[in-house]
């Protein structure tokens, strides 16, 4: 039997004046990482340049993920 591990981190964000569950997911063997967005119906997110906005939104300017109670910080740094 082959037993993977996995870590799983979910957010909820605001963005363009929505609510979306935004999942990231991790293999810990590969290192692989995944997102996963899905609007709060539970409906995942279909739109390549829409996952593109909110992923590029989330990872922030240095590609790393924003600590989730900063987010009204890094919205006003963009006004």
């Amino acid at each position: 039997m082959i037993l993977k591990t996995k870590t799983i981190e979910v957010y909820d964000i605001e963005f363009d004046e929505q609510s979306w569950k935004f999942f990231h997911e991790k293999d810990e063997e590969s290192s692989e990482e995944y997102y996963i967005i899905k609007d709060l119906d539970g409906n995942e997110v279909v739109d390549d340049d829409l996952y593109d906005e909110i992923v590029d939104y989330f990872e922030g300017e240095e590609g790393e993920l924003i600590d989730p109670f900063s987010f009204d910080e890094y919205e006003e740094s963009y006004d």
